[in-house]
């Protein structure tokens, strides 16, 4: 639609004509790879004099997440994992135990853009044998990869500035 200059107006949801299968319509986005300002639907905007193209979020369907203007955190997995799962741009954080004893997922790329791990994230997930972090990861949390017994590499780049207690505690 055309809106006038300061107007305000709500972002719309998905109508239901939006389909990829698997994932839900998270949030609208500024940039198509999920690093600009991020729009939750259905909340009113104030706009400027420019023109904003907005493109949409899709978040795989089994995962709970929560949506801020500069990012995306996950917050949970409600699936059965076998394998890495893929995210989209935009998540800035894995949140505390968001995989935590998800005792079947056996990999996971963490995506770059992502700063930090919480605490218990990937606690018990003991068939994760391999992670990947990214340089843009400052923090690992308390516990987050511990009893993760089946861990066999890992590599942890200098970015990392802050290890929480027993972050790796029972790992071989």
């Amino acid at each position: 639609g055309v809106y006038c200059t300061g107007s305000s107006t709500a972002i719309l949801g998905n109508s239901g004509s939006l389909v990829k299968e698997g994932y839900t319509l998270a949030a609208w986005n500024t940039q198509a790879d999920g690093w600009g300002t991020n729009y939750k639907a259905n909340v009113v905007y104030t706009f400027g004099s420019n023109n904003i193209t907005l493109y949409a979020v899709w978040m795989p369907s089994d995962l709970t997440y929560t949506v801020g203007s500069h990012g995306i955190v996950i917050t949970g997995y409600t699936g059965t994992p076998t394998s890495i799962l893929p995210l989209p741009g935009g998540v800035v954080s894995i949140g505390s135990s968001a995989f935590a004893y998800c005792s079947s997922l056996t990999g996971f790329e963490i995506p770059s853009g992502v700063s930090s791990i919480g605490e218990s994230a990937f606690i018990g997930c003991t068939s994760l044998n391999n992670i990947s972090i990214p340089t843009s990861v400052t923090t690992l949390g308390n516990w987050c990869f511990a009893n993760c017994t089946g861990l066999a590499s890992i590599s942890i780049p200098a970015s990392v500035t802050t290890i929480g207690d027993g972050a790796f505690g029972n790992c071989p």
